[in-house]
C-alpha cells in the first residue's frame, strides 16, 4: 500500500529519532521497521513519537541531554553558542514544563519537532566526527564478536553494547589472561569464560 506524505514524514523521523536513541533500523521496505528488543520489533509509522511523550518522546529528551551535556565538556564542535542554547531548552525545561519530577503540560508537537531538528543537525555535524574518533579497532571487535556468540546481548541498544566492549576490552587488556606468549584469540576466549558474571553484569545494567 502506498503511503500518504504525512505517513513518510511519520516513518522517516521515527526511524531517525530510533537510530539515534541507538536501535537498529530497517529503512529498505515501505513501512521501515526498528528492532527495540528481541521480541519488540515495530514498523516505524506504528510508532509514536510524534503524538505521546511519557512512553515514546521523554527517552529521546533524555537522550539529547545527555548527548549535549558530553558535547559542552568536550568543547569539540565549534558550535558552542548553538549548544548552549539547546542545552538550555533541554536541561531547562523550556519545552517540558514539570513539578516534582511530574510532567504537567508538554507541548508535544513542539518537543518533537525540536528534537528532529536537534538529530539531523547532530547527524549532520557531530555524528561523522564522533564515528571516526570511536571506531572498534580490530582487537575490540574480536572481543566483541566472540562476547557476543557466548553471551546474550540482544536487549542491549547498539550504542551501549560499543561502549561496553570497549570498555570490556580494556578490563581485558589489563587482566592476566591476556598472555604475550599466547594467541588473542585464546586469551580473549578464555577471559571470557572465566569472567561471564563480571561481564553479563556489566551488560544487564542497560536492559
Amino acid at each position: 500500500m502506498e503511503l500518504t506524505k504525512e505517513q513518510k514524514k511519520i516513518r522517516d523521523n521515527a526511524l531517525l529519532l530510533a537510530e539515534f536513541e541507538g536501535y537498529e533500523v530497517e529503512t529498505e521496505s515501505t513501512y521501515g521497521n526498528i528492532f527495540y528488543s528481541e521480541d519488540n520489533q515495530r514498523t516505524a509509522i506504528d510508532t509514536a513519537y510524534h503524538t505521546l511523550y511519557g512512553r515514546w518522546l521523554k527517552s529521546i529528551i533524555d537522550k539529547i541531554e545527555e548527548v549535549l551535556e558530553n558535547l559542552l565538556s568536550q568543547a569539540n564542535t565549534g558550535d558552542n553558542n548553538l549548544l548552549d542554547e539547546w542545552y538550555k531548552a533541554y536541561k531547562h525545561k523550556h519545552l517540558v514544563y514539570e513539578s516534582n519530577k511530574v510532567v504537567i503540560s508538554v507541548n508535544v508537537n513542539k518537543v518533537y519537532k525540536e528534537a528532529i531538528k536537534f538529530v539531523k543537525w547532530y547527524n549532520l555535524n557531530v555524528k561523522p566526527k564522533v564515528f571516526e574518533e570511536s571506531k572498534l579497532s580490530y582487537s575490540e571487535y574480536l572481543f566483541g564478536q566472540l562476547m557476543q556468540s557466548y553471551l546474550s546481548c540482544g536487549n542491549i541498544p547498539y550504542d551501549r553494547l560499543f561502549e561496553e566492549t570497549k570498555a570490556l576490552y580494556k578490563c581485558f587488556e589489563d587482566s592476566d589472561e591476556n598472555i604475550e606468549t599466547k594467541g588473542e584469540y585464546e586469551c580473549i576466549e578464555r577471559y571470557i569464560r572465566n569472567n561471564e558474571s563480571f561481564i553479563t553484569n556489566s551488560l544487564n545494567k542497560w536492559e
